[in-house]
């Protein structure tokens, strides 16, 4: 009996370990090689995914509010087939404001290296190629603060589908928690037929990669902001840091460092993987260093420490000699002008532009010939203001076009350059010559001769 009972509790635990749940983590090996794939046959979600990996569904970026791209239904049999409506494409280069986009990550605690991208690209099918749409193909790894091509232009055949397969020397290592982002940007350099519409079609799009389980996030990237108070673009032994500025690694999972009364900031904690270091502009100042585009670029190994990741600036200084306004009398009848502005191409510190005449004159009409001036006045003031912030450089030729209500000789037109403090940085005065002379001839006939 004491035998039985001891084969039947070996039974029973047997029983128990064959039923009890296994659990076991996304990623079963230390590296496994995996897909992202949309076919775009008829929607565009994510059609299937390897263990390991999440995507979206494509992300379609329209372009220009006058010529939007968009996806023209039905989808046929060889993909999703992209237009611009029935006027076609306009002419010209690549909009980075068009695109379709897909995106892949690894799962939370792993990292995705991305080693190819493939997909089938095509226009409308003929039995001629017209030659006339074209494409670029980027990829980013930090929310497109910066982003890389992959292969040359792509030009879409009405004959055939291609495949655009490259594989990315070496991979792209994309961090815990960051997205693998691949934009395909179509653009018709010559423009299209509106009678003959031309779509770009894609298929089988696919991003594909190792994932390994992702290193403790122990990186770092420090560094200093500085006032270089000589413009050389290097932090001098003399030279202070500067409080209150906001750096940023172009991440929206990771908040901006503001950097200390030093100017010392720092981001910890990070996961190896390439970022984007910037700041954030200030007006009043000029960035020396680094030299355009004023960031830094670099790649952070599992661990590593980086320093001296600075960034240097110099306040502005605004020569009031190289302002000045000037203005042409548009009719000889009348006391309407055009005013230009001449200045430089950078305003440092200088955040609005104002007109006016001096009361009690005031503008009858005025109109900012410019397209992005045309909405600053009101008529019946004295005074010609842009929106706050908005502040134009380089010369202005016909910047305004203005009446006055009074036609006495002279008129003077002021034009102030206000800083961020709301005070006139600099002024210049132009002089109007618009009298005229007005004689009754009969009780309601008034006859004016320019004088």
């Amino acid at each position: 009996m004491i035998f039985r009972a001891k084969i039947i509790n070996f039974s029973l635990l047997l029983l128990i370990l064959m039923t009890a749940p296994v659990y076991s983590q996304q990623v079963q090996s230390p590296e496994t090689t995996g897909c992202a794939t949309w076919n775009l046959m008829s929607n565009g979600q994510v059609t299937s995914i390897s263990p390991g990996l999440t995507g979206s569904a494509q992300i379609i970026g329209p372009g220009p509010a006058g010529n939007p791209m968009s996806v023209f239904s039905p989808y046929v049999s060889n993909g999703q087939r992209l237009w611009c409506g029935s006027f076609g494409w306009n002419a010209g280069p690549v909009d980075y404001t068009r695109f379709i986009e897909f995106k892949v990550q690894a799962t939370s605690g792993n990292q995705l290296t991305v080693q190819n991208v493939f997909f089938n690209y095509g226009d409308n099918t003929l039995t001629t190629n017209l030659n006339i749409l074209k494409a670029q193909v980027f990829y980013s790894v930090d929310g497109w603060s910066s982003s890389t091509q992959l292969g040359g232009t792509l030009n879409y055949l009405n004959t055939s589908m291609q495949s655009f397969n490259v594989a990315i020397p070496g991979g792209v290592v994309v961090p815990s928690g960051q997205f693998f982002s691949l934009r395909i940007y179509p653009y018709a350099p010559n423009g299209s037929n509106p009678m003959s519409p031309s779509f770009a079609i894609h298929n089988n799009v696919q991003i594909c990669g190792d994932v390994t389980t992702a290193p403790p996030n122990t990186a770092s990237i420090c560094g200093t902001k500085f006032n270089d108070l000589n413009g050389n673009g290097i932090m001098d032994p003399n030279e202070p840091g500067l409080a209150g500025w906001q750096i940023g690694l172009g991440i929206a999972t990771v908040p901006y460092a503001v950097t200390d009364a030093n100017g010392d900031y720092c981001f910890t904690n990070l996961p190896a993987g390439n970022y984007t270091v910037s700041e954030v502009q200030q007006p009043g100042w000029v960035q020396t260093y680094p030299a355009s585009p004023g960031t830094h670029s670099v790649t952070l190994t599992a661990g590593q420490q980086l320093e001296n990741v600075n960034f240097g600036n110099m306040r502005a200084v605004l020569n009031c000699d190289s302002l000045s306004a000037t203005a042409v009398r548009t009719n000889p009848d009348d006391c309407n002008w055009v005013l230009s502005l001449n200045q430089p191409a950078n305003l440092p510190g200088i955040a609005s532009v104002q007109v006016l005449c001096l009361l009690p004159n005031q503008f009858t009409t005025g109109t900012g010939l410019g397209t992005n001036y045309q909405n600053w006045f009101t008529s019946g003031t004295n005074i010609f203001t842009p929106p706050s912030g908005l502040v134009p450089g380089g010369d202005l030729n016909n910047f305004f076009n203005m009446s006055l209500l009074y036609v006495t000789t002279p008129q003077l037109i002021v034009v102030n350059w206000i800083d961020t403090s709301g005070n006139v940085a600099c002024s210049d005065t132009v002089e109007l010559d618009c009298e005229i002379a007005c004689t009754t001839i009969l009780e309601d006939t008034v006859v004016c001769i320019d004088g």
